[in-house]
Parts: C-alpha cells; structure tokens; sequence
C-alpha cells in the first residue's frame, strides 16, 4: 500500500513538472540589474553595427575581442592600461550608452540606473508591480494555449482608463512612472540611437572614397575627349 501511494505522488509529480515547464519556459521573468557600469560591456564590440559607431577598424575591433578573453580570466584591473590604448573614454562612455539603449525598459530595474536617476522606493515598488502584472499575463496567456477550453482574459480587451481609449503597453506604463525631468535623463543616458545600418554604411562610405578617384579620372578623359 505505502509502495503504491509513493508510486502515486511520484507519476503525479512527473505529470505536473512535465505540464508546466513548457508554460514557465516562454514566461518572460522579471528583469534585474544586468551589469550597467560595472565594467565595459565589450561583448558589444562583437556587433559590427557598434564597430561603425564607434569608428573601430577591424584590426582593432580584434585586438579587443581579444582582450576581452583575457579580461574574462583574470579581471578587468590587469588588462586596463591596455584597455585604455584601445579604446578612448568617449568610446567607452558610448559603449555604457548603447548597453542602455539594448537593455529598453528593463534598464530601469538595473539598481545603477535607479541611482543615477534618483528613482524613488515608491517609484522602484509600483515599476516591480507593473513587471510583475506583466508577466501574470504572459502566464496566463501561455496556460489559454495549453488549455484553450478555458481561455485566459486578454490584457488588450480590459477597459482603458481615460487615456482617449488608448490601451497603454507594458513600457508605457513603465514611463508613466518617471517624472518628467527623469524621463528626460533617461534618454540622455542612452544617448544617440545605435544605427543598426551603420556598418553598411561604413562600408558604403570607403568604396565611394575608393572609386571616387576612377570616377574623376574617368571624367576628365570624357571633357578632354580622350579616346
């Protein structure tokens, strides 16, 4: 008897875990503090888009992913001087603005964010509450797909308040919660948009430079009527 009651417990645990792991695994969790200014987020560098913005040619973009294997083994501290030959401090005070600017809405649950915009306790509470109503309904809309006969109340059919019926999203909402001036500082903190075109256009920029030349040649030999 005792034996059949764990064999029991044990299937119904298997049931349940295997249920409701594929519902937790699409759950977005709630974001944390993800490092900003507590190093140089040189994986960065691995975007050829931030190469481009930050005007590094390839040699040197390799000599930092380099450096970044040693800066992982044995601490930024070490490899700092060499660092600093790399890259200029405006690079990298660009390169903590486009950590910002990849990290969105999240930034504002990093605690050095917080800081530097002199968010509030009250400010910091209701930001965690709106993360977490978030993700109750991603929950629950995960759950209506895997139990469609009791479809979970979708987040854009609720009433809007008086916002001229506007249903506000997730980061909106999030904004919502900053003053003015702080929303302000936010975007000043994230700096200029990262142009995801950039290499393109670098690339672009130095074969229109490198053809120029052809081209005034070419044209020349056409005004002097050459052959």
């Amino acid at each position: 008897m005792h034996f059949k009651l764990c064999v029991t417990f044990v299937i119904g645990f298997v049931c349940v875990v295997a249920i409701t792991s594929p519902i937790l695994a699409e759950i977005t969790p709630i974001p944390g503090d993800f490092g900003w200014k507590r190093g140089i987020p040189l994986h960065l560098i691995d975007n050829e888009a931030v190469q481009a913005d930050l005007g590094l040619t390839r040699e040197s973009a390799y000599k930092i992913q380099s450096l970044r294997k040693k800066i992982e083994e044995s601490g930024l501290e070490k490899h700092l001087p060499e660092l600093n030959e790399l890259l200029s401090p405006e690079q990298q005070s660009r390169l903590h603005q486009i950590h910002l600017q990849q990290a969105k809405i999240n930034a504002l649950r990093d605690s050095a964010v917080e800081k530097e915009l002199g968010l509030t306790a009250g400010q910091h509470q209701l930001i965690l509450y709106l993360y977490k109503k978030e993700q109750r309904a991603e929950m629950d809309s995960v759950k209506a797909m895997y139990n469609p006969a009791k479809p979970a109340k979708s987040v854009n059919n609720a009433k809007a308040p008086a916002n001229n019926g506007k249903v506000l999203s997730h980061e909106e909402k999030v904004l919502r919660v900053l003053r003015d001036e702080q929303q302000k500082a936010f975007e000043t903190l994230k700096g200029k948009p990262l142009d995801p075109n950039g290499s393109l256009r670098s690339i672009v920029s130095v074969r229109v430079r490198h053809l120029a030349p052809r081209w005034r040649s070419g044209a020349e030999l056409v005004r002097r009527g050459a052959p």
